[in-house]
């Protein structure tokens, strides 16, 4: 009798044993999967910004899909300024949309877009719009001018994580930068936020902002990528 009990004890212990391996186990590849996904979709969207951003050559056609959203707001003075761009492809190679500039939220000019052969136009009157460019026509982004200050990791809480990438950090090309916002009375001082995420599957999407700690500067950029 002792040692059927004996027995018994050994295989409930044998038991406890395994089922208690088997959660430390899961714990451990939980917890590996938590630290090494962060710092590889930290690292590949690193990888993502310099590729989208490698070649100050490319054009709404051959960057974005079928749409291509834009915003920059800076400080000079005492007034704020606020321009942005939001186009979306409607024909082969043809893209309508609008095009807005303020002044202290006020006095808001906003043009009827059509761009064709690369250039942008006035839907109404046909006069070709100069002043205005996309970053990525004007910057090109290094893989070492970006640093990592927060991992962001949906690891085990998006369905679709292996497919998203994010970046949160600086952007230490201030000078480049500033080149974008040579009207803004900005003077380099305190450090470039940048805050990135893309999506590696249909539709392949990106959204990237960069502005200043006291957020008097900013830059926003985003479309449907062409992989």
């Amino acid at each position: 009798m002792l040692f059927f009990t004996f027995i018994n004890g050994v295989i409930k212990m044998k038991k406890f044993i395994i089922i208690t391996l088997i959660i430390l186990f899961i714990l451990f590849v939980l917890l590996y999967i938590i630290i090494f996904y962060g710092y590889k979709t930290s690292e590949k969207t690193k990888k993502f910004i310099v590729s989208q951003y490698s070649d100050k050559n490319k054009t709404i056609n051959t960057f974005c899909s079928d749409y291509y959203e834009f915003s920059k707001a800076y400080s000079k003075g005492k007034d704020e300024y606020y321009e942005s761009m939001n186009l979306r492809k409607t024909g082969e190679n043809i893209w309508t949309g609008q095009y807005s500039k303020s002044i202290n939220n006020k006095d808001e000019i906003t043009k009827e877009v059509i761009y064709k052969n690369e250039k942008y136009y006035d839907s109404k009157t046909g006069k070709e719009i100069t002043d205005f460019k996309p970053y990525f026509q004007t910057s090109v982004i290094k893989y070492e001018e970006l640093k990592t200050t927060e991992e962001v990791s949906t690891g085990i809480i998006s369905d679709h994580s292996p497919n998203e990438g994010y970046f949160r950090g600086k952007y230490l090309n201030k000078k480049l930068f500033k080149e974008f916002f040579k009207d803004s009375d900005w003077n380099l001082e305190g450090d470039l936020k940048m805050d990135v995420n893309y999506q590696s599957i249909e539709p392949f999407y990106y959204q990237m902002i960069i502005e200043t700690e006291n957020e008097k500067l900013r830059l926003k950029e985003s479309c449907r990528y062409i992989k």
